[in-house]
């Protein structure tokens, strides 16, 4: 071995026999417990508060350079009280000696026990550290703000790393004068891997936290993190979240919520993202993805969110909501989500959206615009669902006073004033109310208070739909506007399924265009103005028979027994239509025309919306030539008025049979009267020309006579 290189080896032997020597005696010769009142001392200087060191301080030089300090307070503010600002009960550091050498910091296990931290704010803002830090930003003004650049590479920052952290039976405590507030940490639990520069280590943390409201929850978390400061670039891998809480202010009062995933964030290319994420709480498994991008200019988010399928009741009972009674037992049982979605600051939307509720698919795409002030669009295509399945089941004993209530309650229409909404909605097959709607579909704006439907459109029983609506809420009291157009129905299965009887058949057409205002129902049935007409053809009034019932009040006028019906109960027609005018919720119509083949009847009247009162007068006439109708032919030709009252679906009615018997009877007379008055003036007429005849002989005869046995053509000229 050269000469030099032994030398330098033999130095090198002597200093590390010196570090080892200095590193055996120098706790036999130095107590740094010696030094706690200079500490205090020098805590006080700097702070203005008291540090209470009463525990002891343990060194250890070789091989690890360390300190173990025990208990230990550090005094509070000011006006915040006798408690201690923070204590702990011991605290452990230690540094690798012989790695200095080479410009590394290898630090063992950090570790702290005991903690509390009562962090306060009063009244006035203040808080309990405002001194601390400004008492350290005093050596920050004083420091040289541009120290000169240190090339040396002796004195470069050297590398380190971390055996580990671990913080045990920890609490902190945070009071807020301001708005009377108390949240507490406790029991916190913190440890982590070896720690080093750009490496990746295991972090887990647990606590329990409460508020002032009775909320608490303990909180376990795990992950495999790593964090590059330099680069600014963290990752977090395998990350899982469980928080258990309690309290009235939890719905249910009691809940797990557990999140697992994997996450990163790169600022340096302004990046993040969100994978394998999964969420589970009150019965729900929620899974996704999210990428964010430009996320110090301008943030933008997007991907995909899914809801696994779930029961909907089920998880309403688990956040203590009580599920709504439905018409249909099994509604709200079967539920799912999956769609894409695209977020920034200013701008959210969902994208090919798939949402499955019970029987029903839906599909189509959501958005919001301008969060301070919002304009949303949508368009969604259903392929069937029936909506009474989702209604409150029909109450048998519904009284009238809780639908007098119903009639008067007042809504509250503020919300379109500011609502800006573009949207469509179709489906497939759509029952409603009990009917069956096919091809129905929806488009509706709103803007600066007007909601507007155009065209509410379906395919309905063979027929077709079509309506367009407004609703006015940019005034003190909202207005309507409807006008609606249903063409070629077949009305029977539709009455049928509407409410259950089907005493109307035919081919229907209907037109409606009204008006109204008002905030209740009763107010806008007062208010509603416009036009009403229908007309009916081929159809037939099953269970009612207008021949019998006329037949019957005549059988009954006369004192005698009524015929038997001769068609099944029911009354045929060619045509049944009526026109009505509306005014302050009052219908008036004249010109009501039926047409069967031996009746014919006109009316006309009244029927108020707000009462249900109906006043109306038809007139039937039996047609001439009538002889297959028993017990009418007498009534051939006269005019019959029925007079309807009363409720409109349960009317009653009278039959005036006097008056049309007396018609009858001064039919006759004038008929009698006018074949008297034939026959006399024939006798007239006979005995005129007789008497002329007379006349013209007897003047014949006295002025000069004429020969009777000659031929007219041979008198003498006059």
């Amino acid at each position: 071995m050269p000469r030099p290189l032994k030398i330098i080896l033999a130095i090198l032997g002597v200093l590390i026999a010196a570090i080892v020597a200095v590193a055996i005696a120098l706790p036999l010769f130095f107590d740094p417990n010696d030094y706690k009142d200079k500490i205090a001392a020098a805590v006080q200087e700097k702070t203005g508060r008291e540090l209470t060191m009463s525990g002891k301080i343990e060194l250890s030089v070789f091989p690890w350079l360390g300190a173990r300090i025990g208990e230990t307070r550090l005094a509070n503010a000011k006006g915040f009280g006798e408690e201690p600002f923070a204590e702990m009960e011991s605290v452990d550091v230690r540094v690798k000696l012989l790695p200095l050498l080479r410009k590394q910091i290898e630090i063992g296990t950090v570790a702290l026990d005991g903690l509390r931290l009562r962090l306060a704010r009063n009244a006035s803002g203040e808080t309990n550290w405002d001194d601390l830090v400004e008492a350290f930003a005093e050596d920050d003004a004083t420091a040289d703000p541009k120290p000169e650049e240190k090339t040396e590479e002796g004195l470069t920052l050297p590398e380190f790393e971390i055996g580990a952290i671990e913080i045990s039976d920890a609490a902190i405590s945070w009071r807020d004068a301001q708005n009377d507030s108390h949240y507490e940490l406790s029991d916190l639990q913190l440890s982590t891997g070896r720690l080093t520069a750009d490496e990746p280590f295991r972090l887990e943390n647990s606590f329990n936290a409460v508020d002032g409201n009775g909320l608490s929850a303990r909180i376990n978390f795990v992950t495999e993190a790593q964090a590059d400061l330099g680069g600014q670039f963290y990752r977090m891998r395998d990350l899982f979240l469980n928080i258990l809480a309690e309290g009235d202010a939890v719905p249910g009062k009691k809940q797990q919520l557990s999140l697992s995933g994997n996450a990163e964030v790169d600022m340096q290319a302004s990046r993040m993202k969100v994978s394998d994420l999964m969420l589970q709480a009150a019965g729900l498994t929620l899974t996704g993805s999210v990428d964010g991008n430009n996320l110090v200019n301008a943030p933008e988010f997007n991907g995909r969110i899914t809801i696994k399928e779930f029961n909907p009741r089920s998880v309403m009972k688990q956040l203590g909501i009580t599920p709504p009674e439905t018409a249909n037992s099994s509604a709200l049982t079967t539920a799912g989500l999956d769609a894409q979605f695209e977020a920034t600051t200013e701008r959210a939307a969902l994208k090919q959206v798939f949402l499955q509720l019970d029987s029903t698919a839906i599909k189509g795409d959501a958005s919001v615009r301008n969060f301070s002030n919002p304009a949303a669009d949508f368009k969604f295509e259903l392929d069937k669902i029936n909506l009474d399945d989702y209604l409150p089941p029909e109450s048998k004993d519904k009284s009238q006073a809780s639908a007098e209530e119903a009639t008067s309650a007042e809504f509250n229409l503020d919300a379109l004033k500011d609502l800006k909404l573009d949207g469509r909605i179709t489906a497939d097959q759509l029952t409603v109310a009990n009917l069956k709607i096919d091809k129905a579909e929806l488009a509706v704006t709103a803007r600066v208070g007007v909601l507007t439907f155009e065209p509410l459109g379906a395919n309905l029983y063979n027929g077709d739909l079509r309506v367009r609506g407004k609703v006015n809420a940019s005034g003190k009291r909202p207005s309507y506007t409807i006008h609606g157009d249903m063409d070629g129905l077949t009305f029977g299965p539709l009455l049928k399924d509407l409410v259950g009887t089907e005493k109307l058949d035919g081919l229907a057409n209907l037109e409606l265009d009204v008006t109204t205002s008002g905030n209740t129902v009763e107010a806008m049935k007062r208010d509603l103005d416009g036009t009403l007409a229908f007309e009916f053809q081929d159809g037939t009034f099953n269970d009612f028979n207008l021949a019998q019932l006329l037949r019957t009040a005549r059988a009954n006028f006369l004192g005698n027994t009524a015929a038997a019906a001769d068609n099944d109960g029911s009354t045929p027609f060619s045509r049944f239509a009526a026109s009505f005018s509306v005014r302050d919720g009052l219908l008036s119509g004249k010109d009501l025309t039926l047409d069967t083949k031996a009746l014919k009847a006109q009316g006309g009247g009244n029927f108020n919306i707000v009462t249900n009162a109906l006043d109306y007068v038809i007139n039937v006439v039996i047609s001439e030539g009538t002889t297959d109708i028993k017990g009418l032919r007498e009534l051939q030709g006269v005019t019959v008025p029925i007079k309807l009252s009363g409720n409109l679906l349960s009317p009653n009615y009278s039959i005036d049979m006097a008056g049309a018997i007396k018609g009858v009877v001064q039919q006759k007379l004038q008929e009698e009267r006018a074949e008297l008055q034939g026959k006399i003036d024939e006798k007239k007429q006979e005995l005129n020309e007789k008497v002329q005849n007379k006349l013209q002989e007897g003047l014949s005869d006295f002025f000069g006579g004429k020969d009777k046995n000659k031929p007219q053509s041979e008198q003498p000229a006059q």
